[in-house]
């Protein structure tokens, strides 16, 4: 596997993901994890301060 680009945030989750070329072709992969999914969706900071404080 071959990383092709510089970090990018994932349009839905924020986190960091690659394009990476492997023996399936090129794929955006999450960096970490190298998934293709997303493992959850990050809300907006309004959101994650919302869940702080009910935690």
């Amino acid at each position: 596997m071959t990383i092709d680009s510089l970090p990018q945030p994932c349009p839905r989750c924020l986190r960091d993901t690659v394009l990476v070329t492997n023996r399936v072709g090129r794929q955006w992969l999450h960096v970490g994890t190298w998934r293709l999914r997303c493992d959850r969706v990050v809300g907006t900071i309004d959101e994650q301060d919302a869940e702080k404080q009910t935690a």
